[in-house]
């Protein structure tokens, strides 16, 4: 059953006034109905709801060696995590 896989979330933001700057960037892994993993990734400004897309499926450990590839990439940017 999907719900004894475990889950990670993440959400990062990037803030700068003076460019007008307001952005958020949230990675989630999520068990799949198929006994997998999924990296979801949802982008925008803060307070809109943002797009989203589903980057790739597999086992967990890959799944999440991936979306800490992302944050390290986010936070050379700017970002930070909320």
């Amino acid at each position: 059953m999907y719900w004894n896989f475990p889950e990670a979330n993440m959400r990062l933001e990037c803030i700068n006034p003076d460019r007008n700057m307001f952005r958020f960037y949230e990675i989630r892994v999520e068990p799949t109905l198929f006994d997998e993993h999924a990296l979801l990734i949802c982008w925008g400004r803060i307070g809109k709801r943002g797009r989203q897309r589903i980057a790739l499926t597999g086992n967990f450990a890959e799944v999440q060696k991936t979306a800490e590839k992302l944050e390290k990439t986010k936070v050379k940017r700017g970002y930070f995590a909320v």
